[in-house]
């Protein structure tokens, strides 16, 4: 868990998708985590595979925005994007914001 803590301050991210031969497996996100922590301060020292949230939803990458706008209004904050059978990207809601607010 630590190693994810360090990624996620390394790239400035807030939440990580766990990834297993190409497949999303899991989750690992500030909020989720810091509660565990707070609870059990040992969980930091964990595998995250014994920690980790449930997995983002995958999407092909073809779906229009709306649905995926919909997706992550429904407090799903983010998913995983599928091209050709690969996951290839993530989007979050911190990326559908900035895109309406016209923030690149």
């Amino acid at each position: 868990m630590r190693q994810a803590l360090n990624l996620m301050s390394t790239y400035n991210v807030s939440q990580l998708p766990v990834l297993d031969g190409g497949d999303g497996v899991g989750a690992v996100a500030e909020q989720g985590l810091m509660a565990k922590a707070l609870e059990r301060p040992q969980t930091l020292d964990q595998p995250v595979g014994e920690v980790m949230d449930p997995p983002f939803p995958v999407v092909d990458a073809d779906l229009p925005v709306d649905r995926v706008t919909a997706l992550l209004s429904r407090g799903t904050s983010a998913v995983l994007v599928r091209r050709g059978g690969a996951i290839t990207g993530i989007v979050t809601r911190y990326d559908v914001l900035h895109q309406m607010a016209g923030i690149h």
